[in-house]
């Protein structure tokens, strides 16, 4: 059993959109002496710039505006008598995560990119070096070619450190997917994604790309019950590496789905 309390603040200033809010909870309520009394602190800062409404020029060229701050605090009040704990059982971590964005919008174009570093503070004794720190680049477009046809390409790359070790591990993210309303009650669509994990070494590393191709349409003669079919194609290839260990292993599976949908209500 623990207690939870939090305080959530919103305004608006001139435009710009601001929400901060902060969070607590704590169990132990009887304050057993043998138990472990683990605290939660929690605070966060939000801040949304609209430019365009702002500078009150309306412009798609100017972008909406995000910034996020999160900081949370995990421990262990003191440390318990007659339970055996010592001092290195006791946990004691700060999480730290930081985001900001910014968002385009065109008549056939949308554009976003995102950015957010995390931090993983260890306090705990004998465990001070097992610290990360991680980084996020997201890019997004998504194109409206015309009015039955849509398409979207996105881009990540993030970067995880591992203090303690002195380790680095890089992950390349990139996709993409298109689709085409062929006739007015069908259509066909295809998404591709593919995600490879290196570390600074090349000495080991893991992968996964993934295609998904779909068609689905109404069923002749059945309108009336609203009878839709599909047809989806699913191909999947992951692998992984170790040098260290000779290690290295690749897998492949592909499926075909048929479905049938009726609305009788």
């Amino acid at each position: 059993m623990c207690i939870r309390d939090s305080v959530d603040l919103q305004a608006d200033v001139a435009g710009i959109g601001l929400q901060a809010n902060w969070g607590g909870s704590r169990n132990n309520l009887d304050d057993v002496g043998s138990i472990l009394t683990a605290k939660t602190r929690r605070r966060g800062v939000t801040v949304r710039v609209p430019l365009a409404r702002i500078l009150e020029k309306p412009s798609s060229w100017m972008p909406e505006l995000d910034a996020t701050v999160d900081r949370t605090h995990q421990f262990g009040a003191g440390t318990p008598q007659d339970g055996g704990f010592e001092p290195s059982h006791i946990p004691d971590q700060i999480s730290l995560d930081q985001s900001a964005s910014a968002q385009w919008r065109f008549e056939k174009l949308g554009l976003s990119y995102r950015w957010n570093r995390s931090e993983q503070d260890n306090r705990q004794v004998g465990r001070e070096a097992a610290d990360f720190v991680g980084i996020r680049h997201t890019l997004d477009v998504q194109v409206t070619a015309w009015s039955r046809v849509q398409a979207g390409v996105d881009v990540g790359l993030e970067l995880m450190s591992d203090l303690g070790q002195e380790t680095r591990d890089e992950t390349i993210r990139y996709g993409f997917n298109v689709s085409w309303q062929v006739f007015d009650r069908s259509a066909l669509s295809l998404r591709f994604s593919d995600t490879t994990t290196e570390d600074d070494a090349a000495s080991r590393g893991r992968g996964n790309s993934s295609i998904d191709a779909q068609w689905s349409s109404v069923l002749p003669y059945l309108e009336r019950l609203e009878g839709q079919y599909f047809l989806r194609y699913t191909r999947n290839v992951s692998d992984s590496f170790d040098t260290t260990f000779d290690f290295a292993d690749e897998r492949r599976s592909w499926w075909l789905d048929l479905g049938l949908n009726f609305t009788f209500f």
